[in-house]
Formats: C-alpha cells, sequence, structure tokens
C-alpha cells in the first residue's frame, strides 16, 4: 500500500459545506470580500467526500488524501 504524501503547511483554512443548494455559493461570494481570503470556488466532487467517509464508504487516510489532493 502507497502512503499518500501530504503537505503540511501554517496557513489556515476555511472550508464551507452543506447539503446541495443550501446556499453554499452565496455564502462563498460573501465569504470571499472578507480580508486576506484569497479564493473561493465551489467542488462539488469534495462535497461527497465528507459524507462518503460518515456512512464509512471511504476510510480516513483516503478522505484526508483526497481533500489534500
Amino acid at each position: 500500500m502507497t502512503i499518500p504524501y501530504t503537505k503540511k503547511t501554517n496557513i489556515p483554512l476555511l472550508g464551507i459545506s452543506g447539503i446541495t443548494r443550501s446556499g453554499k455559493a452565496m455564502i462563498l461570494n460573501i465569504v470571499s470580500t472578507f480580508r486576506e481570503v484569497e479564493k473561493s470556488n465551489v467542488n462539488v466532487t469534495l462535497e461527497q467526500f465528507y459524507y462518503l467517509f460518515s456512512t464509512k464508504n471511504l476510510d480516513k487516510k483516503t478522505a484526508i488524501y483526497s481533500y489534500c489532493y
């Protein structure tokens, strides 16, 4: 088994998640106006990792690697 490489940084990250049509895109537009926010986007694939992990269809190492990638 290959252990994934994840680079560690000291940069604080903010993740906004929610179910489909919960207003994430609208909140991201508001958050992007804050000071020191560099980029915001909606990634549909990333949204699925939390649900797959919480339903035990995805193990923790894969979820962390997929999120960092």
